[in-house]
């Protein structure tokens, strides 16, 4: 299954601009020549860049139970917020899902740790990847919310010592000598509403992003990017199903945040207004670890869920379908494939990203703005027709698995004015034969003079 926006880059393809009249046809001559959709799935790559899977961080969750190789069952580092303690108990693994349970403990528990008594009485659950090697990329996962006021969430944070960096030469000079972590809440939503102040986060997709910066010798300073809410078209939540919530991590200044298979939002690493550091920038330089976390939010901006909602497993579980992320490298580069995760994400499809009246060859040479999706390593086949379908050019490239995004070029000698149609191929890695194509893709151009 494949999810997510494409997004539209703008690529200067040496085109001429013809009127609306103009726009070049030409005789099929009982050839069919299709014409595809925009390919809809995670975002659309960076020019000559393709998204493959990052294994390390992704799971089906099809086991019987969670993988321990990538996750903990609970936080390693922080108990829960009261009245919520995280237990190893209320995660599991059933029916191609992640469940993470709130429940009512049956008797209240007491934990002493660095000289303070913590006092719980809800049983609540997480579930945070091994490592802390997550870096910039895209985030996404099939989720569920709860039905009760206890989160549901998918964020990414650092831990502990080895999450803890200096600002010097890793900040801007506005943070002076001291220490900080980072924390990008991809989704942060509740169940339900009610009469108190945090009512809005059961709305929607509540995205935040932290820089806790620690100057030497003073108190932590929790400095947050200006906040955002995404709500569903039909503003019900995200607890009556499921539903796709993902950021792409561009780099160290930005993320895009999406709802649905949809671009929503894009924050900028800075201080929000009416904060000590309004307006200045953050820089989220260093890799994170993965968190799916079901908790207690302080009260009373939210208020704690009823003992009856924590009694009932259709009101207090959140649901993880899956969790997949995703790393770019060069369009070119052979990576390892996925016995079978790839069918899931990776459909074969073909599009030109550009569709121009029409191109001047440089060089002898045109130049295509095309986009695919395969499972499989393949071959891309650009080919040339003239109105009488006769062939003019032919080129075969070999292509690997992912979603990629380039410039494809081929060459061809063609006359000044004609019309031709250009046509694409995704077709098996065994074959080079046009009739083995998965999906075609094409468009009528005018040939101008360079």
């Amino acid at each position: 299954m494949k999810y997510s926006l494409s997004l539209l880059l703008s690529i200067v393809l040496s085109v001429t601009i013809v009127k609306a009249q103009d726009v070049p046809t030409i005789d099929k001559a009982g050839k069919c020549y299709p014409t595809t959709q925009p390919i809809v799935s995670i975002p659309l790559p960076p020019i000559n860049q393709r998204w493959v899977l990052n294994e390390q961080f992704s799971d089906e969750f099809n086991g019987e139970t969670l993988d321990k190789n990538k996750w903990y069952d609970v936080h390693p580092d922080w108990m829960g917020r009261e009245p919520g303690l995280f237990e190893s108990k209320n995660v599991r693994v059933k029916d191609g899902c992640l469940e993470l349970h709130g429940e009512k403990m049956s008797q209240p528990k007491v934990i002493h740790r660095n000289g303070h008594d913590y006092h719980f009485n809800i049983s609540c659950a997480a579930v945070v990847s091994r490592t802390q090697q997550a870096s910039y990329g895209y985030y996404e996962c099939r989720m569920k919310a709860n039905k009760t006021t206890l989160s549901s969430t998918f964020w990414m944070s650092s831990r502990g010592k080895d999450g803890t960096f200096p600002t010097l030469n890793n900040q801007p000079s506005v943070y002076p000598s001291g220490h900080f972590s980072q924390e990008l809440d991809i989704c942060e939503t509740i169940g339900r509403g009610g009469d108190f102040q945090g009512d809005d986060f059961s709305k929607g997709m509540n995205c935040n992003v932290h820089y806790w910066y620690t100057p030497n010798g003073e108190k932590t300073a929790d400095i947050r990017a200006k906040e955002v809410q995404i709500e569903r078209k039909d503003h019900q939540g995200l607890s009556r199903e499921f539903n796709i919530v993902g950021c792409w991590w561009v780099n160290n200044k930005m993320g895009k945040f999406y709802l649905n298979n949809k671009q929503e939002h894009t924050i900028q690493f800075r201080g929000a207004l009416g904060q000590k550091y309004e307006n200045q920038p953050f820089l989220f330089n260093k890799s994170m670890g993965i968190n799916m976390v079901v908790e207690a939010y302080p009260q009373p901006w939210v208020e704690l869920p009823t003992d009856e909602e924590l009694s009932q497993s259709t009101l207090n579980t959140t649901y993880y379908d899956w969790v997949r992320v995703y790393k770019l490298v060069d369009k070119n580069k052979s990576c390892k494939i996925p016995d079978s995760t790839y069918k899931e994400m990776f459909n074969y499809q073909i599009h030109f990203q550009q569709r121009p009246q029409s191109l001047i060859a440089k060089h002898g040479e045109y130049t295509l703005d095309l986009a695919y999706s395969s499972p499989t390593d393949c071959h891309i086949v650009l080919e040339i027709y003239d109105s009488k379908n006769k062939k003019k050019a032919s080129k075969c490239v070999q292509q690997y698995a992912g979603y990629a995004h380039g410039l494809y070029h081929i060459k061809a000698m063609l006359t000044p004015g004609e019309n031709y149609r250009m046509v694409s191929y995704i077709i098996p890695r065994e074959s080079t034969e046009t009739n083995d194509a998965w999906e075609v893709d094409s468009f009528v151009f005018k040939n101008e003079i360079y």
